[in-house]
């Protein structure tokens, strides 16, 4: 790693863990509310994210912000 691509590695770096925190806190919503084990859960999410062509994360973060999923 040089110094010019440090900072952009350890931006995507960050933004990876924050998807990560989001999409465990949007299962964990989704296994409480639907009584579903993690597994199910995560194919709830990505049957989703296929169904609405959106990505995984983003759905995981409207879910964590309030807003129902289908």
């Amino acid at each position: 790693m040089t110094d010019s691509t440090a900072p952009a590695d350890t931006e995507q770096l960050r933004a990876a863990l924050a998807s990560r925190t989001t999409i465990g806190i949007a299962l964990g919503i989704l296994m409480e509310r639907r009584s579903l084990s993690q597994d199910a859960a995560f194919a709830h999410l990505n049957q989703l994210s296929q169904a609405t062509n959106r990505k995984i994360r983003d759905l995981a973060a409207d879910l964590v912000a309030g807003i129902d999923l289908p």
